[in-house]
C-alpha cells in the first residue's frame, strides 16, 4: 500500500511542482505558449574538484523544493578573450504542454557549437513542445578541455574515467536521468528521440555506435552533423600540449622540452593533483577558434570503450544502435564558415566583395563546393552508409533551402549566403536566432518574408511531431516523405523551402557523392583557384577528412 502511494506521488500531476526520484522541483507556467517549464534541473553531481575529468556521477537526493524557474550555469567556454560559464554545468531544461496528458513523446536535444561553445539555452523548447504535444529537453554538457581531455596521466582501471569522452558521457547520463524521471513529468521513457545540431548532431552519431547508449533512445534527429571521430593518440598529444603550456606559464618549466621531462618524471597522481588544483581558466586560455577542424581541437575519441576503436566501420557490420533517423542538411551549408574565414577579411560582411569580380568568383566557388561537401558529410554519405544495412529502420533525409529563393531575402544575401549552416534551427524552435540575421540585420528576416517563415516553421514542426511519435515524419495532409534509397531515378531527399509567402516540401532524386564533387571542382576550377579553395579554405575541414 505504501509503495502504491509512493508511485502515485511520483506520477505527473498538472502542476509546476513535481516530485522526481531525487526530490521536488518547482517550475513555471507560460500562459502565452500554454506550456510548463522546469529550467536548470540537475541530472548529475557537479563535475568539480575530484570529479573533474571523470565520468558523470549519479545525482544525490536533496531536501526541500528545488526552484527550477531559470536557466542554470552553462558549461565553461571561451568566447573571444572572455571565459564564461562554470564547471558546475550538468543541468537540463524541460518543456511540456500545460495539460493533463501523460506518456508524451520526448526529444532530448544536444546543442551545437563545435563541442566548445553553446548551452541548452540555445534550443528553447516551449513553442516546439506546444506544437508537437511533446516533452522537449535541452541539455548542457561539458565542453572544450573540461569535456574532451585524453591525458595519459588520467588513465585508471575505470574505463569511463580514462576515456576522455566526458561530454559524450554527460549526454548518456542525461538520457539515463530521462529514463528514470520523465514519467514524473508526463513523458514516455520508451519513446525518446535523441536529437542535436552541428557538434551536438555529431555526438548523436557517436551515440549510434556506442554500446553504452544502447536502449537509452529509440529514434535520432541529426541536424547538420557528420561522422567525425579522433584517434586516442591524437587526443593524448593535444592534451599533453595543453599541459606543457600550463607548466610553462606556471613557471614549472621554461620550455616544451623541460615541460615534457617533468611529465615523464612525475607520477600520474602527482600530475593529476597538480592539474586539479588549477583553475579551469588556466586551461581554457590556450584554446583558439576551431572552425570545423578536428586537428585544432580533437574530441570524440576512439577510446575503445565509450566509442569502439572500429568507429563507424561498426555500421557496416550492423553492430550499432539501429533506430529510425532523420538526417538534415542545408542548401548552402558552408556559407557561415566562408563568410567568417579570415582569408576574406571584411569584404563579405560589408558586401564590398560584390564589386570585386575575381574575388567574388572565388568566394562563390568555395560556397558552392564547400556546401556540397559539407551537406554530403552531414546527410547523404551517412544515409548511404546506414541504409546498406538490411535491418536498419527507415532513414529520412532533408535539405533545407530557406534563403535561396528569389524575393525571399535581399538579393546580395541570397547570392552570398543562401541557406547557411544553422538556418534550420529556427524552423524547429519557432525562435529567431539565426546568426546570419545578426550579421546582416534587415537583409535576412523581415516582415515581408514572415508569412513564408511561419509556414515553413509549421511544416517542419508537423513533420517533427509525427517523427517524435512514430519514427516516421509522414502524416495526413503532408507531402509524402520517402525514405532514403540509393537506386537511381528514385525520390530520396526532401527539399524543404519557402518563398516570402508559402512553404514547400518536394521530394528530389539529388544525391551528393564526395568523389563526384571533387571531380567537378578539378574540371571547373583553375589551378590557382583549386590551390586556394582546397589548400587554404578547405584545409583540414571536417568534410575533407571522412
Amino acid at each position: 500500500m505504501l509503495e502504491d502511494n509512493k508511485d502515485q506521488r511520483n506520477r505527473y500531476q498538472r502542476n509546476t511542482l513535481q516530485q522526481l526520484r531525487n526530490g521536488l522541483i518547482q517550475g513555471t507556467r507560460d500562459e502565452q505558449t500554454q506550456t510548463i517549464a522546469w529550467l536548470g534541473v540537475p541530472y548529475a553531481q557537479p563535475p568539480i574538484g575530484e570529479l573533474r575529468w571523470k565520468s558523470p556521477r549519479s545525482l544525490e537526493k536533496w531536501s526541500g523544493i528545488l526552484h527550477t524557474t531559470e536557466f542554470n550555469h552553462k558549461s565553461l567556454q571561451k568566447i573571444g578573450d572572455n571565459i564564461l560559464g562554470s564547471e558546475d554545468c550538468l543541468y537540463l531544461n524541460i518543456w511540456r504542454p500545460d495539460s493533463k496528458e501523460e506518456n508524451l513523446p520526448i526529444l532530448v536535444w544536444a546543442h551545437g557549437g563545435g563541442n566548445l561553445l553553446g548551452s541548452g539555452e540555445d534550443f528553447q523548447g516551449d513553442i516546439l513542445a506546444a506544437q508537437t504535444n511533446s516533452v522537449i529537453i535541452s541539455i548542457n554538457y561539458r565542453l572544450g578541455i573540461m569535456g574532451w581531455f585524453k591525458l595519459k596521466a588520467l588513465n585508471t582501471d575505470n574505463k569511463l574515467d580514462s576515456s576522455g569522452n566526458y561530454g559524450l558521457l554527460d549526454i548518456f547520463q542525461a538520457l539515463k536521468w530521462v529514463k528514470e524521471n520523465i514519467q514524473c513529468l508526463g513523458g514516455d521513457p520508451n519513446n525518446v528521440t535523441l536529437g542535436g545540431h552541428s557538434a551536438g548532431a555529431r555526438n548523436v552519431l557517436a551515440a549510434l555506435i556506442s554500446p553504452l547508449a544502447k536502449g537509452l533512445f529509440h529514434k535520432a534527429l541529426i541536424v547538420s552533423g557528420g561522422r567525425t571521430l579522433a584517434e586516442a593518440k591524437q587526443g593524448e598529444e593535444y592534451a599533453e600540449e595543453i599541459v606543457m603550456n600550463v607548466l610553462i606559464k606556471d613557471g614549472k618549466a621554461y620550455d616544451k622540452i623541460s615541460a615534457k621531462k617533468w611529465l615523464e618524471k612525475e607520477a600520474n597522481h602527482t600530475i593529476v593533483s597538480y592539474l586539479k588544483e588549477k583553475s579551469p581558466e588556466q586551461f581554457l586560455s590556450f584554446l583558439g577558434p576551431v572552425e570545423i577542424r578536428m586537428k585544432d581541437f580533437p574530441h570524440l575519441f576512439l577510446d575503445g570503450h565509450v566509442i569502439p576503436r572500429e568507429g563507424f566501420d561498426l555500421v557496416k557490420k550492423g553492430d550499432y544502435n539501429q533506430v529510425p533517423l532523420i538526417l538534415g542538411s542545408d542548401a548552402t551549408e558552408y556559407a557561415i564558415y566562408n563568410i567568417l574565414d579570415s582569408f576574406w577579411g571584411s569584404v563579405v560582411i560589408d558586401l564590398s566583395i560584390l564589386d570585386n569580380p575575381k574575388k567574388l568568383k572565388l568566394y562563390l566557388a568555395a560556397l558552392e563546393y564547400g556546401s556540397k561537401l559539407f551537406a554530403c558529410l552531414n546527410a547523404d554519405s551517412t544515409a548511404d552508409l546506414i541504409t546498406e544495412i538490411q535491418n536498419q529502420p527507415p532513414v529520412y533525409v532533408y535539405r533545407l533551402g530557406w534563403g535561396t529563393e528569389r524575393g525571399t531575402i535581399s538579393d546580395p544575401l541570397r547570392k552570398l549566403v543562401g541557406a547557411s549552416h544553422q538556418v534550420d534551427l529556427d524552423f524547429f524552435t519557432g525562435y529567431e536566432n539565426y546568426v546570419v540575421n545578426t550579421l546582416f540585420p534587415g537583409k535576412c528576416y523581415s516582415e515581408g518574408n514572415k508569412p513564408g517563415r511561419k509556414a515553413l516553421t509549421d511544416l517542419v514542426m508537423q513533420y517533427t511531431k509525427s517523427f517524435l511519435n512514430y519514427g516516421d515524419p509522414n502524416h495526413d495532409g503532408l507531402s509524402k516523405w520517402y525514405s532514403w534509397q540509393k537506386q537511381e531515378d528514385k525520390p530520396r531527399i526532401m527539399k524543404l523551402n519557402a518563398d516570402a509567402e508559402k512553404a514547400s516540401a518536394i521530394m528530389s532524386e539529388e544525391r551528393l557523392i564526395k568523389e563526384e564533387i571533387l571531380d567537378e571542382m578539378n574540371t571547373k576550377l583553375t589551378t590557382e583557384e583549386l590551390e586556394i579553395v582546397l589548400g587554404q579554405l578547405f584545409q583540414s575541414r571536417f568534410f575533407m577528412e571522412y
